[in-house]
């Protein structure tokens, strides 16, 4: 992008919104549960506590609407007993980052 020039709303680069998120699960229900968990869309399971009857998960969607509202999903996932949000990140693709006054949240 030229410096000073205007971009149209389909042209301008995406954020994507990550979502972290510990997932406890009624008892004997947590393989059911993260499979159901990684057939949602946006969602993968990184993590099995099977002692603890947690999973750990992160969704990435394209705003913070879509955010809420997979978590919603989550949350009347059969199995669930609680969802707890434990990070929340905005970030943009790289070109966006590199342009001049661009900004990138990452983790470190």
């Amino acid at each position: 992008m030229i410096r000073g020039q205007s971009l149209s709303p389909t042209e301008i680069p995406c954020r994507v919104h990550y979502a972290g998120i510990v997932v406890v699960v009624c008892p004997g229900e947590l393989e059911g549960t993260a499979e159901a968990l990684g057939s949602l869309p946006g969602v993968e399971v990184h993590f099995h506590d099977p002692d603890g009857g947690r999973l750990v998960v992160v969704q990435e969607a394209g705003s913070a609407r879509a955010q809420e509202e997979g978590f919603r999903r989550i949350e009347a996932l059969p199995g669930v007993a609680t969802a707890a949000l434990v990070e929340y990140r905005v970030d943009q693709p790289a070109e966006a980052a590199a342009e001049p006054g661009g900004t990138r949240n990452r983790s470190t």
